[in-house]
């Protein structure tokens, strides 16, 4: 081997084992942001959950509104520690919701570097679209989905049956509803981030409108408890979501045919 070709090999082993430092150094850069978004996301989280614990008392009150009057008071307790656990676990649920805007924040803070500069412009937009249906999500079930189960709830079985809810049965079932409310209604988020990306379109969704429908209600079977009322008012809220979406993507991210139009 001649002393030309064994010094292009060294340069380009030497050029090699550059880009993989410059890999692995690239790849610590972003551990460690996401160590820091996810500390960050955390501490507001537990400092919320804090706050929201020293008032407990007043958070019971108002967890315990959507019950029907009848049933206001008769919760249970069959363990010595069960109070406890399950304030906790209030105060953790109202210190996730009272930190999200952070939280969502951190998240997208995080993704934003992998954006090119006129899609970052769409992060503060997107925060903000997040926080409303996160938060909007879980105020319609707790407002008007989870009021009128409880109330067919309660008055299936009345006359035949004395119905007694211990507190973590009723916690568990407000708190699978509210998450499951809150989560589902990220969908014209996700649209909008997949459409800014130029992932989807508006043709494509009305394309696959008819499975997005049958995945939204086989989705609302499983996150909800057995009965039609819960079921129903996650799955029509969320068709109609889906059409908002079909908007948002139109607008976002329009079709050759769509921008003539427009």
């Amino acid at each position: 081997m001649s002393q030309k070709e064994s010094s292009e090999q060294g340069q380009g082993q030497g050029q090699g084992q550059e880009e993989e430092q410059l890999g692995q150094m690239g790849f610590m850069s972003h551990f460690g942001e996401l160590k820091s978004c996810l500390f960050k996301a955390v501490l507001a989280t537990s400092i919320m959950t804090a706050v929201a614990f020293t008032q407990i008392k007043l958070i019971w009150v108002f967890l315990l509104s959507p019950l029907p009057d009848k049933a206001t008071g008769s919760l249970q307790n069959i363990a010595p520690t069960e109070v406890l656990v399950m304030d906790f676990k209030v105060a953790i649920l109202v210190g996730i919701f009272a930190a999200s805007p952070f939280i969502f924040w951190q998240i997208w803070k995080f993704i934003a570097p992998a954006l090119f500069n006129n899609e970052r412009t769409m992060v503060w937009p997107i925060v903000f679209m997040s926080v409303f249906f996160f938060i909007g999500g879980a105020a319609f079930a707790f407002f008007i989905v989870l009021p009128a189960s409880f109330q067919f709830l309660h008055s299936y079985s009345a006359g035949i049956t004395q119905q007694q809810w211990t507190q973590s049965n009723y916690l568990g079932f407000t708190m699978r509803m509210i998450l499951a409310f809150a989560i589902m209604f990220q969908l014209p988020v996700v649209t909008w981030v997949l459409a800014t990306l130029k992932l989807i379109t508006s043709q494509f969704l009305i394309s696959q409108a008819r499975i997005a429908i049958v995945i939204i209600f086989i989705l609302a079977a499983i996150l909800t408890p057995p009965e039609v009322i819960s079921q129903l008012m996650l799955a029509l809220p969320l068709i109609l979501l889906y059409g908002f979406s079909i908007l948002i993507a139109r607008w976002v991210n329009p079709t050759h045919k769509e921008s003539v139009d427009v």
